[in-house]
C-alpha cells in the first residue's frame, strides 16, 4: 500500500502548468509524482510525506479569468435579481393584491457555505488482473462506480466498488471526484493506493452550499393580517448543475432539470407553511462561477432564514408578537401543533413577557413540519 496527496487548481477554468519534480524528490518516503491536466499527486509510503511533497512543488495553475470573488459574487446575484425569474409557485390572485396597495419590502443574503465534515475525501483503490476494486464512503456508490471505471479507462464491469462508512458528509460524499483520481493512481502506478484530500484541499475544492438573495415583498391588510407575499429568490441552479456533473448525460428522473435555466430545488422550502391567500415564489437563476452542490437541508437552509426573518420584520410592522403573528396564520394545522407544544413546554413560553430576545419558526421540510427551539438571540 502507498499513500497519496493532491493538489488541484482553482474553480473554473483552470489547468495545471508548473511543478518542481526535483523539490518533491527531496522529500523521506517519496516514491511518484502524477499529473493530469487538472491535477497533481505525490505518492509516498506515508501520507504525510505526500503532503509535504505536495507542498514542496510549489504546483502552480492557470488562473481562471474572471476572479471570481466576493464582489463578483455579490454582482452575480444582484443582477439576477434585476433579471427574469420563472415563477415556480403560487397561489391567489398576488397581481390583484398588490395593485395599488402599500407593501413592505426587505431583502436578505447568505454566502457561500463549507459542508466542513470531520471526515476529508478519501478513497482507496487497487488494480489487478483487470479489475479494479475501491474502497471509499460515498452517498452514491453507483456514481463513484461509474466515475472510477470512465478514468481509468474500463468497462463498469470491471469495476468492483465497496461502499465504507462514511462518517460525516451532509451532501458532500454524492461527489465522485476521489474515486476518479483514485481509480487513475492505481491504474499509472500500479500499486494500492490509498488517496485522502488534505483539509485545506477538502475546503477548496468543495462543492459549496450556494450563495443566494432573497428579494421579499408582502402586503399587510388594514387589520395588520398577511393578505400578500412575494419571493424573489436569487441562487445558482443547483439541481440542474448537480445532475450534469454526476450524471453524465445519462437519463435524468428529472429531464426538466436540463431543459431550462430554472430549478425548483433551488427555492425549496420557499413557499411558506402559513396560511397567506396570495403568494408567489420566482427562481432567478445566478451564474456566481463557483461549482455548488447539495448542503444538508438543501435551499431550506437559505429560504427559511428568508422566510422568517421577513416575517420577524413584519410582525413588527403590525405592531404583534412575533410568536402570535406566526399562530394566527397556522390555524388548527399540524404546524400550529408543532410550534405552540414545545413553546409551551420551554422556559420562553413560561416566561412570557420576559421572553423578549427569544423566538420560534416554523418550517416545512421534507414533508414535515418542524418548530426551532426558542432561544435567546
Amino acid at each position: 500500500m502507498v499513500y497519496a496527496s493532491i493538489r488541484q487548481g482553482p474553480a473554473g477554468e483552470t489547468g495545471l502548468v508548473k511543478v518542481d519534480r526535483a523539490a518533491a524528490n527531496r522529500i523521506r518516503g517519496m516514491l511518484a509524482v502524477v499529473t493530469t491536466d487538472d491535477w497533481v499527486a505525490a505518492v509516498a509510503d506515508n501520507w504525510w510525506a505526500a503532503d509535504r511533497a505536495i507542498d514542496a512543488m510549489r504546483p502552480r495553475f492557470k488562473t481562471p479569468e474572471p476572479v471570481v470573488n466576493s464582489d463578483s459574487i455579490e454582482q452575480a446575484l444582484s443582477a439576477a435579481l434585476d433579471g427574469q425569474g420563472t415563477r415556480i409557485a403560487e397561489a391567489g390572485d398576488l397581481a390583484a393584491q398588490f395593485r395599488g396597495a402599500q407593501v413592505v419590502a426587505a431583502e436578505y443574503r447568505v454566502g457561500l457555505a463549507l459542508h466542513a465534515p470531520l471526515e476529508p475525501m478519501t478513497a482507496t483503490a487497487v488494480h489487478r488482473d483487470g479489475r479494479l476494486t475501491l474502497w471509499l464512503p460515498t452517498q452514491a456508490p453507483g456514481l463513484a462506480r461509474a466515475a472510477a471505471a470512465r478514468a481509468a479507462g474500463l468497462d463498469e464491469g470491471s469495476v468492483i466498488l465497496h461502499p465504507t462508512m462514511a462518517g460525516g458528509s451532509f451532501g458532500a460524499k454524492l461527489e465522485t471526484d476521489v474515486a476518479a483520481q483514485a481509480a487513475l493512481l492505481a491504474m499509472r502506478i500500479g500499486r494500492p493506493v490509498q488517496l485522502t484530500w488534505s483539509r485545506g484541499e477538502d475546503f477548496r475544492r468543495d462543492r459549496f452550499r450556494p450563495a443566494a438573495a432573497g428579494r421579499m415583498t408582502a402586503r399587510l391588510s388594514q387589520q395588520k393580517q398577511l393578505t400578500g407575499w412575494l419571493a424573489k429568490i436569487a441562487a445558482p441552479a443547483t439541481g440542474r448543475e448537480l445532475a450534469g456533473r454526476l450524471l453524465r448525460g445519462a437519463a435524468l428522473p428529472g429531464i426538466g432539470l436540463t431543459l431550462s435555466g430554472s430549478d425548483p430545488g433551488a427555492v425549496e422550502g420557499a413557499v411558506p407553511p402559513y396560511a397567506i391567500p396570495h403568494l408567489a415564489v420566482d427562481h432567478h437563476p445566478a451564474e456566481i462561477g463557483v461549482p455548488t452542490g447539495y448542503w444538508r437541508s438543501g435551499a431550506h437552509s437559505y429560504t427559511c432564514f428568508f422566510t422568517e426573518s421577513f416575517l420577524d420584520e413584519l410582525a413588527h410592522i403590525a405592531e404583534q408578537d412575533a410568536l402570535s403573528f406566526r399562530m394566527a396564520m397556522l390555524g388548527d394545522s399540524r404546524g400550529w401543533r408543532a410550534v405552540s407544544r414545545p413553546w409551551r413546554n420551554s422556559a420562553a413560553g413560561r416566561v412570557g413577557s420576559r421572553a423578549a430576545g427569544r423566538g420560534s419558526r416554523a418550517t416545512a421540510s421534507a414533508a414535515r413540519t418542524s418548530q426551532c427551539s426558542p432561544r435567546r438571540s
